[in-house]
């Protein structure tokens, strides 16, 4: 049997009955009421129906569903395209160690072959302490990508062109196979994944680039691996957090999580949705713009509509000017793309000698280049793209995409000497501009550094616990537990004695009684402080709030923000770079070299332990304001030993602030301010 038919499903399972065993002599009947729960309680699997006639099943299916959820959601059905309809069903295991789906009649509607432990007397599926059963599936995979399952793998076979595919339901109600698949691309190398609209492309992702998946190790495909024939992906997820990919039948792909406080499904990811995400709905050279407040088809620079006057998504656009080659042509970037569709990929190059490949070959119209370094686990990390002929289906991506190298006609060094005519006076006036303002910046920066200096260690750790105490008062003191929801630098103020306070409430929220966390639908604030699940499930608590005063702590600590990539090598956010530091017994590298020498060092060593309790992942595991107080006040008071953070890229979690920050005291000034940000 070929990888094409076989699929490994890894199921945790055992009984809630004591018995552990799944025998010939004890099958698993329909009707009776016997399931087969996970472990640790999460799945189950039994027969089920979608339909019922008179209170008596029409359409019998076996599967696998979510056990601890109000809201039925299937992950796997064994028979999606064979139901039975016959009144009564089993599962048993036979003596030639197969595992047999059967009607009434003994017909078999699913079977497996040979993938169950055979023991004594005869063929047993033994659920051990470790709750190993195994399912070999002679299908695909149904709509439902689950997380930490060792035995699936979202492989592609660039070699055979094949690729292990999930079909999407054809209805609500109905989980037959559809129209809609998703799969890596067997053409392109398996770097892409795509929707499938039968053999048709109806909606591509971007390829792998290293910035997809870097750091998102609860929430997307942590780990790439290529043997040199396949090319296969690897889906965790955290412990404790439901999350799965689905494909419904309307052809979307989405990634969900389960909210515990509104028990319901939440999606911070889907694709493609309305719009122009869809493939090729800007035509050849124009991309899909998602970087504003509405989806729109633009031209790529160097391009116009192809009619003329207006983009028309069919026709695409056209060169402005045509390629001349020969040395007279150039290239452009095009930063935060999703490259094009229909790329030759070429191994073992470095940059150069990518740009070099492109630039030789006269039919070349693009390149881009990427190192996998970050996901890709065994092969070779170089990733040379260069596209020949129309670029179709390209996206201006924002800070998950790569940059795009496109061939345009001329050279980059203009000679016409109309256009030096204009040009000359303009660099002339743009020079002394430039000189003028150097100046005012040398004034500025000894004024963005005098103000810096007067936060020294003393001073920045009297702020620290200064914002810390003003928290407690929102969270516990006041008569209504007050929660800020936009806690960061520039929300704190402070007054001529460095005194802070903690301004903008408009985003506040206020609590009566008992009540201790609360969930919306309409996420606001600031990235990058944001708790992980206000970000991605709206839901928000005091620990919200303990979380962004985590990073202002490792802010004010360290002269860095939340996230300073240009300012450090390898560096993703402050917060991974913290834990790397402090896990490693280097948490001193991370002192502000403006206070370096003032810094007391237990002082700073407790603060940046306080603040790796802040940002855990587990809002249950970060200490309430009250003992934050108490740990910044006591040098004698115990630490809480803090475990690794989970981040997220800008993909999802970035710094970019959602709205506009005014500050609302002329006499009072910002931290952000006087540290020079």
């Amino acid at each position: 049997m070929t990888r094409l038919h076989v699929v490994i499903f890894m199921f945790l399972i055992s009984f809630c009955q004591s018995d552990d065993r799944l025998t010939p002599a004890k099958p698993l009947i329909f009707p009776g009421g016997d399931k087969l729960i996970s472990d640790g309680g999460v799945f189950a699997l039994g027969f089920f129906s979608l339909t019922t006639t008179n209170s008596t099943p029409s359409l019998l299916y076996l599967g696998i569903w979510y056990n601890n959820i109000p809201e039925r959601t299937y992950v796997w059905v064994a028979n999606r395209d064979n139901p039975i309809t016959t009144h009564t069903a089993r599962l048993a295991v036979t003596n030639t160690s197969g595992l047999v789906l059967s009607d009434s009649k003994g017909r078999t509607i699913w079977t497996t072959a040979n993938t169950v432990t055979i023991g004594g007397g005869g063929a047993t599926a033994v659920l051990q302490n470790t709750g190993n059963f195994v399912l070999r599936l002679p299908d695909h995979p149904t709509d439902t990508i689950l997380p930490g399952l060792p035995g699936f793998k979202l492989w592609t076979n660039y070699k055979n062109h094949e690729a292990v595919r999930v079909v999407a339901w054809r209805g609500r109600r109905d989980p037959s196979t559809c129209e809609f698949s998703l799969s890596g691309d067997p053409d392109q190398w398996g770097l892409q994944i795509v929707i499938w609209h039968g053999a048709s492309p109806s909606w591509r992702s971007g390829v792998w680039n290293g910035a997809t998946a870097t750091g998102l190790t609860r929430y997307i495909w942590s780990q790439i691996v290529d043997n040199g024939e396949e090319i296969y992906a690897i889906y965790n997820a955290a412990d404790g957090i439901l999350t799965h990919w689905k494909l419904d039948y309307t052809g979307n792909v989405s990634f969900r999580a389960w909210n515990n406080v509104s028990s319901t499904w939440t999606s911070p990811f889907e694709r493609p949705g309305h719009g122009c995400l869809h493939y090729g709905a800007c035509g050849p050279f124009g991309y899909c713009d998602i970087t504003g407040s509405f989806q729109e088809c633009k031209c790529l620079d160097g391009f116009e509509p192809a009619d003329g006057f207006s983009l028309n998504s069919s026709r695409g656009c056209r060169r402005k000017e045509e390629l001349r080659c020969g040395g007279q042509d150039h290239f452009f970037t095009l930063p935060g793309m999703k490259v094009p569709d229909k790329f030759l990929y070429i191994r073992n190059r470095t940059f150069e000698e990518c740009a070099d490949e492109c630039d030789r070959n006269c039919s070349c119209t693009a390149y881009a280049y990427a190192n996998l370094r970050t996901i890709l686990t065994t092969g070779d990390p170089s990733r040379c793209l260069v596209w020949m002929g129309e670029l179709l289906d390209s996206e201006k991506a924002g800070a998950v995409g790569e940059n795009l190298y496109l061939r345009l006609a001329g050279s980059p060094a203009v000679n016409n000497k109309n256009i030096v005519k204009i040009v000359l006076p303009a660099i002339a006036c743009l020079l002394i501009l430039t000189a003028c303002s150097c100046v005012v910046l040398c004034k500025c920066e000894s004024r963005d550094a005098k103000r810096k200096s007067v936060l020294d260690w003393t001073t920045r750790f009297m702020i620290i616990k200064g914002i810390a105490r003003r928290l407690l008062y929102l969270h516990q003191d006041s008569r209504l537990t007050i929660i800020h929801r936009d806690l960061k630098a520039s929300n704190i103020l402070l007054d001529t004695n460095m005194s802070p306070k903690i301004s903008d409430f408009g985003m506040a929220r206020i609590f009566e009684g008992n009540k201790q966390q609360e969930n919306t639908t309409r996420v606001v604030g600031t990235y990058g402080y944001m708790s992980p699940e206000y970000a991605l499930e709206g839901s928000f608590s005091v620990k919200s709030d303990t979380y962004s005063f985590g990073v202002l702590l490792l802010e004010l600590v360290s002269g860095l923000k939340i996230s300073s990539p240009h300012l450090i090598m390898d560096f993703q956010n402050l917060i991974t770079f913290a834990w790397s530091l402090w896990k490693d017994g280097n948490a001193m590298d991370l002192v502000d070299s403006s206070i370096r020498e003032s810094c007391l060092l237990h002082e700073f060593l407790r603060c940046i332990q306080i603040a790796l309790s802040c940002v855990q992942d587990d809002p249950t595991a970060r200490p309430l304001m009250s003992s934050i107080v108490f740990m910044l006040e006591n040098e004698t008071a115990a630490l809480p030993t803090p475990k690794e953070p989970a981040y997220l890229t800008a993909m999802v979690y970035g710094t970019k602030d959602t709205r506009e920050n005014k500050e609302r005291s002329v006499n009072n000034v910002s931290i952000t301010a006087l540290e020079g940000r």
